[in-house]
């Protein structure tokens, strides 16, 4: 089957609405975060927090499988305990992540044999990246450990297959050693190989923060869509929102106000690579007999045709429940220039009214990292009074030869190859010329003009620049001059 985004989080909704199960007491701080508005923490010797490996609304793909989060440790005393386990239907433990000596980085397999230890430590100051490819079978089982994107080691002799059939939960521990921070969770199945990983995850929460009770549809009859809109929970106070008459009754809102409307104008998101969305709806219902209570969920693009869905009837009950959908559907998943939209429905069944305490509305993305190469032709170079900035969400790659300054363009031309040791480019009156000794790091990108220093993304400087001051001259013609 296809490679398949089984399940994300990024503990966005600030609580358990996405857990399958907790353990303690885990915290949801929305400082030291990652990523969007919220992370993980778990700081007590007995707090777990239990992800399912499958979404509702997905089915799984089998093969291989892929998983990766962000991690940040408070301290990194070695210890057996581990803070990843993925368990099987049954129970069993398939694999973990633990810390080891000397802060590195633990893979052991269902026999808590170690079978990869990174090859660098992790430390404490920032959120590591770590991902894990492994086979779901036993003897002889491949997998391979990266972090922040780097391969850290592999295994041909691990086995990662119980009693069971099937993979079930991601689950985040506290070790008993070492305080945690998670973020940005995703899982994926159907794999190749290792080279389908995401290599880097981010998760972001829209709603609208600002909308009354009339947006798209019919009117609510109690509350506004803004106070469904708030995180943390709002369930069951007086004024969630609620349909509570005979009719049939259906509205959404579009998430373009408030201080989480998006994606489209969120510049985080700007140039991402989107893999999914998730929607996530708090629900109940009076009571009554029959229902036909639905989710409704998409982007406000083409909203009422291939934009739009609406799931089967949910089965409420009197009580709240969380009710979840997550897609690829590229027809409902917003894209950076689009917002979301969520709702609900009732039909026309009498006393069977529907109330709606929180709606969260998901996206779930590698972030743009300048990694783009610049095109084989042209890319412009825009010059103003102190900075001179190649589009800085551009990188050039290993490939590109020459940079030549005209008035009003840089142009990139490919006769020869410039090796990847390339790293000063050097102004003098006429030209700019590459200086082919270290490397400029993939993520260097804006030229800054100072006093007597041209300085490459703050950290490899050229000097003197003209003595006791710089000027920038293409063509003949003074364009920049202190």
């Amino acid at each position: 089957m296809a490679l398949t985004l089984n399940n994300f989080t990024g503990f966005e909704t600030q609580g358990a609405e996405e857990a399958s199960a907790i353990g303690g007491t885990p915290t949801y701080p929305t400082t030291d975060v990652r990523s969007g508005g919220a992370c993980l923490l778990l700081d007590g010797s007995s707090d777990s927090y239990t992800l399912p490996w499958v979404a509702s609304g997905v089915t799984d793909a089998g093969g291989d499988y892929i998983f990766g989060g962000a991690v940040k440790f408070a301290s990194l005393t070695e210890d057996i305990g581990g803070f990843i386990d993925i368990r099987d239907d049954l129970g069993g433990g398939l694999l973990r992540l633990r810390v080891g000596a000397s802060g590195k980085i633990e893979l052991s397999d269902n026999s808590a044999t170690v079978v990869i230890t990174s090859t660098n430590a992790v430390g404490t100051s920032a959120y590591h990246f770590i991902e894990v490819y492994f086979e779901f079978v036993g003897t002889n089982a491949n997998a391979e450990l990266f972090i922040d994107g780097v391969s850290e080691g592999t295994t041909s002799t691990g086995d990662f297959l119980a009693s069971g059939t099937s993979v079930d939960i991601l689950r985040c521990l506290h070790d008993g050693s070492n305080n945690v921070r998670f973020d940005d969770i995703y899982i994926l199945s159907g794999a190749a190989s290792a080279a389908d990983r995401f290599g880097d995850f981010s998760v972001k929460t829209y709603q609208n923060t600002a909308e009354d009770a009339t947006d798209q549809g019919d009117a609510l009859a109690d509350g506004t869509w803004a106070l469904v809109s708030e995180t943390p929970s709002n369930s069951g106070t007086s004024n969630d929102a609620s349909y509570v008459d005979t009719g049939n009754l259906t509205g959404s809102t579009i998430m373009d106000e408030g201080d989480r409307a998006g994606p489209s104008g969120d510049s985080d998101v700007t140039g991402a690579t989107i893999k999914g969305a998730k929607f996530i709806s708090n629900l109940k219902r009076t009571s009554g007999g029959g229902r036909d209570h639905k989710i409704l969920y998409g982007n406000d693009s083409d909203w009422a045709s291939t934009s739009q869905a609406a799931t089967a009837d949910l089965g409420l009950t009197v009580d709240y429940v969380i009710h979840e959908v997550l897609t690829v559907d590229t027809n409902l998943v917003p894209t950076s220039s689009e917002s979301f939209q969520q709702g609900f429905s009732k039909s026309a069944t009498a006393g069977q009214d529907i109330f709606c305490g929180d709606q969260w509305a998901m996206l779930g993305y590698v972030p743009a990292t300048g990694g783009t190469d610049i095109a084989a032709s042209t890319d412009t170079l825009t010059l103003t009074e102190n900075v001179a900035t190649v589009n800085a969400e551009t990188n050039v790659n290993a490939g590109v030869d020459a940079l030549t300054l005209t008035e009003n363009q840089a142009t990139v031309q490919l006769v020869t190859n410039i090796a990847a040791g390339v790293d000063a480019l050097t102004l003098t009156e006429f030209a700019a010329s590459v200086n082919a000794e270290t490397n400029v790091q993939a993520n260097v990108d804006a030229l800054t003009l100072t006093g007597q220093t041209a300085t490459v993304n703050a950290e490899t400087s050229i000097i003197n620049v003209d003595l006791g001051k710089w000027k920038l001259v293409i063509n003949a013609s003074v364009i920049l001059n202190r």
